[in-house]
Protein backbone atom coordinates (compact mmCIF):
# COMPACT_ATOMS: atom_id res chain seq x y z
CA UNK A 1 0.00 0.00 0.00
CA UNK A 2 1.45 3.41 -0.84
CA UNK A 3 0.61 6.60 1.90
CA UNK A 4 1.59 10.11 0.77
CA UNK A 5 1.30 13.16 2.36
CA UNK A 6 -1.03 15.97 1.40
CA UNK A 7 -0.83 19.43 2.00
CA UNK A 8 -3.62 21.90 1.03
CA UNK A 9 -2.20 25.12 1.68
CA UNK A 10 -2.22 29.34 0.73
CA UNK A 11 -0.09 31.98 0.21
CA UNK A 12 -0.60 33.41 3.74
CA UNK A 13 1.63 30.41 4.62
CA UNK A 14 4.47 30.31 2.75
CA UNK A 15 6.63 30.33 5.75
CA UNK A 16 5.38 27.48 7.67
CA UNK A 17 5.15 25.42 4.56
CA UNK A 18 9.06 25.94 4.21
CA UNK A 19 9.24 24.41 8.00
CA UNK A 20 7.16 21.63 7.32
CA UNK A 21 8.72 20.61 3.77
CA UNK A 22 12.25 20.88 5.93
CA UNK A 23 11.15 18.45 8.75
CA UNK A 24 9.17 16.01 6.69
CA UNK A 25 12.49 15.94 4.36
CA UNK A 26 13.98 15.77 7.61
CA UNK A 27 12.43 13.22 10.03
CA UNK A 28 8.94 11.32 7.82
CA UNK A 29 10.29 7.78 6.02
CA UNK A 30 8.00 5.02 4.11
CA UNK A 31 5.66 7.49 2.66
CA UNK A 32 5.31 7.37 -1.49
CA UNK A 33 5.80 11.07 -1.55
CA UNK A 34 4.30 14.68 -0.68
CA UNK A 35 1.82 16.73 -2.93
CA UNK A 36 1.83 20.36 -2.41
CA UNK A 37 -1.94 21.68 -3.29
CA UNK A 38 -2.00 25.05 -3.64
CA UNK A 39 -4.69 28.14 -5.59
CA UNK A 40 -3.89 28.55 -8.75
CA UNK A 41 -3.85 32.53 -8.33
CA UNK A 42 -1.24 31.83 -5.91
CA UNK A 43 0.72 28.99 -8.01
CA UNK A 44 3.92 31.81 -8.70
CA UNK A 45 4.11 32.12 -5.21
CA UNK A 46 5.08 28.26 -4.77
CA UNK A 47 8.33 28.23 -7.41
CA UNK A 48 10.47 27.50 -4.75
CA UNK A 49 8.75 24.26 -3.66
CA UNK A 50 11.28 21.04 -4.90
CA UNK A 51 11.16 17.62 -3.79
CA UNK A 52 7.51 17.77 -3.81
CA UNK A 53 4.43 17.10 -6.25
CA UNK A 54 3.38 20.82 -6.47
CA UNK A 55 -0.71 20.82 -7.90
CA UNK A 56 -2.73 23.67 -8.23
CA UNK A 57 -7.03 24.24 -7.98
CA UNK A 58 -9.05 26.69 -9.15
CA UNK A 59 -10.73 28.69 -5.94
CA UNK A 60 -13.69 30.17 -6.64
CA UNK A 61 -13.78 33.70 -5.13
CA UNK A 62 -15.61 33.97 -1.24
CA UNK A 63 -15.10 29.99 -0.76
CA UNK A 64 -11.58 30.07 0.25
CA UNK A 65 -11.54 27.91 3.76
CA UNK A 66 -14.47 25.98 2.61
CA UNK A 67 -13.29 25.21 -1.00
CA UNK A 68 -9.61 24.23 1.26
CA UNK A 69 -11.19 21.70 2.72
CA UNK A 70 -13.08 20.25 0.01
CA UNK A 71 -9.89 19.66 -1.76
CA UNK A 72 -8.30 17.69 1.44
CA UNK A 73 -11.57 15.47 1.00
CA UNK A 74 -10.85 14.68 -2.68
CA UNK A 75 -7.08 13.64 -1.65
CA UNK A 76 -7.63 10.29 -3.67
CA UNK A 77 -7.86 12.49 -6.68
CA UNK A 78 -4.82 14.20 -6.09
CA UNK A 79 -2.22 12.64 -4.92
CA UNK A 80 -0.91 10.20 -7.76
Amino acid sequence: MKVEILIVTHAKDVEFLRYCLASIEKFSTGFSGVTVLVPTHEKDQFYWVHGANLRHYVEPAGKGMLYHMAMKCRADEWCP
